[in-house]
């Protein structure tokens, strides 16, 4: 895919999609939001109607945004939908509402095993840890990545591992065991098990499919495989990934790490610095994480 321009990545995609229907498909919502978002003609009022228009968003939105993780555990009182457009932002907001929307849209088929709690566990995990990591500018990023990008990029980066649990779920369940065995991570796994459509692929396909920003479908195909020069998103994204892993937070309980040379040596860091990161995000952040997972699915 490397050969191609990212508009000619999108015409063939276009193509192929047109006889066949195997992939989940993003919410209408979700995607309305995202585009809204990155649009900087649109206004907090604007994104309020849309949101409002889904009142499951509206409901779990608002506790989120009241909650500790995002509202800071000095708030005490009740936001409106309207103040936390205008305390937090529009493009955290929106990104929030987005991630409510994807999670309680993708439902598996009864006959896959997999984990849909974990797996989402594992993906807000990695987009909370991207946030603490930008925020609290605990690596030096070469260039400023906007909130939105570098959430929804964390959120759907394994989007290709649920392709794969939702539609061949076979594989799926022999790359887990070839992990198990090997002691592998996921991706070295499906190398060793012919590499054949694998999870960073498939999420790449999904996102161009729902045009999403280039930056963030780059970043989702590339989050394990990097190459020389990464980008600045993708190197987030393989570090946070790779955090949540160490810290207990993989889609496995012990899944091991891979974190890349060339990531490493992009951002100037070492092993020593990835020790000093995990120290800074403290144990704490496993209960945010569950927490946050916990707000986006209990029952409205």
């Amino acid at each position: 895919m490397e050969q191609y321009s990212h508009a000619e990545l999108e015409q063939r995609i276009e193509h192929r999609f047109a006889y066949i229907n195997t992939l989940p498909t993003l919410p209408e919502v979700a995607l309305r939001i995202m585009n809204m978002v990155e649009d900087p003609t649109t206004n907090a009022e604007e994104l309020e109607v849309v949101i409002s228009n889904d009142p499951a968003i509206v409901h779990k939105l608002l506790q989120l945004v009241n909650s500790p993780i995002f509202a800071g555990s000095a708030h005490k009182g009740e936001w409106s939908l309207q103040e936390a457009v205008v305390r937090l932002g529009l493009k955290k907001v929106g990104a929030i509402a987005q991630q409510i929307k994807l999670m309680n849209s993708l439902v598996k088929p009864q006959e896959s095993r997999f984990d849909m709690r974990r797996f989402w566990e594992h993906s807000i995990g990695v987009a909370l840890i991207a946030d603490r990591l930008v925020t609290q500018r605990l690596i030096p990023l070469k260039k400023e990545i906007s909130f939105n990008n570098y959430w929804i990029a964390a959120l759907l980066h394994d989007i290709g591992k649920l392709t794969l649990g939702f539609f061949f779920w076979n594989h799926f369940e022999e790359i887990l065991q070839e992990m198990a065995s090997s002691r592998s991570p996921f991706r070295v796994a499906e190398r060793l098990l012919g590499d054949v459509a694998n999870h960073e692929y498939l999420g790449q396909l999904l996102l161009l499919k729902a045009r999403l920003d280039q930056d963030i479908v780059e970043a989702v195909g590339k989050h394990n495989s990097p190459g020389r020069h990464p980008a600045p998103l993708t190197c987030l994204l393989n570090l946070a990934d790779n955090l949540c892993k160490d810290l207990g937070a993989g889609y496995l309980l012990d899944e091991p790490n891979s974190y890349e040379k060339s990531v490493l040596q992009s951002l100037g860091m070492q092993q020593q610095d990835i020790d000093n990161i995990k120290q800074d995000l403290g144990r704490n952040i496993l209960d945010e994480i569950r927490e946050l997972v916990e707000h986006c699915l209990q029952p409205h």
